[in-house]
């Protein structure tokens, strides 16, 4: 495996300055409350496949970093508001307590706001300077808006019965949307012939990230009570459908002539995380 070591030097570097440019502009306990969700120990899997896909293109990360950033104040303001008690009412994310238990609940809503505006923010400051990548900034936003990840989440928290389809519907919205962002925000902004089939491939890796975590909670005894794949239709079946996606997974890194790229085995591991 590539070493990825300075990929994620590069992510945080950009994280930190993005943020800290307002630590003197906003309200000290709104800033806490962001920098604490934004720098809670994530595995940065949304700008990772970013710069891993601008690498299959050699676009310099310096172009698409940014957006990297935006897109992960948009998966962290997400999991802010996802851990609150109307929500999924969770006390602790990645070994800590959420924003909501440290800071309250107010501050938790605004914070999750803020990080989101940060984001359009980010995005049009960078569009500014580079008009290409306006089209990409766009998907972006459509991506974590009511026909992506906050229609996924809707239905997620108003639906207690799926059929197959509708699950892979919700999980195609509420997990897939921004990791298809992520890996297709390179293609976009480059306008490169291969934007549909790069789509595809964003697709379903975000699906099989899901079913894996579906899995993971499973195993170690999380989410008891919530619907998922593994809830619906069991173990065995969503290995083989996990199977199935990255079957297809492989299709698509062959059509686009990516099956040695760095790309292909960071999102190996995504599934690989069962074993």
């Amino acid at each position: 495996m590539k070493d990825l070591s300075n990929y994620y030097k590069t992510i945080e570097s950009a994280v930190q300055a993005e943020l800290q440019a307002y630590q003197t502009i906003v309200e000290p306990v709104l800033y806490r409350a962001m920098e604490y969700a934004i720098t809670g120990g994530g595995k940065r899997v949304r700008p990772m496949l970013m710069l891993l896909s601008a690498d299959t293109l050699n676009i310099p990360h310096k172009k698409i970093i940014r957006l990297a950033v935006a897109l992960e104040c948009i998966h962290t303001y997400s999991l802010i508001h996802d851990d609150l008690p109307c929500m999924d009412n969770d006390d602790y994310r990645r070994g800590r307590p959420t924003v909501h238990k440290v800071f309250g609940e107010a501050i938790a809503v605004l914070a999750g706001d803020a990080l989101l505006n940060l984001a359009s923010e980010i995005m049009l400051d960078a569009c500014i300077n580079n008009h290409s990548l306006i089209s990409a900034a766009l998907f972006i936003s459509r991506a974590a808006g009511i026909t992506g990840m906050v229609c996924g989440q809707a239905a997620d928290i108003t639906k207690n019965r799926y059929d197959e389809t509708e699950l892979i519907k919700m999980y195609t919205g509420k997990t897939g949307a921004l990791i298809q962002a992520a890996i297709a925000v390179p293609y976009i902004a480059e306008q490169n012939e291969n934007v549909p089939v790069i789509k595809e491939l964003g697709r379903h890796i975000g699906l099989v990230f899901q079913l894996a975590d579906d899995l993971l909670d499973y195993r170690d005894g999380s989410d008891k009570e919530k619907t998922t794949y593994v809830s619906l239709f069991g173990e065995q079946k969503t290995l083989e459908k996990i199977a199935s996606f990255n079957t297809k997974c492989n299709k698509f890194y062959d059509a686009l002539g990516l099956s040695q790229s760095a790309l292909k085995e960071y999102t190996e591991q995504l599934s690989h995380r069962l074993s």
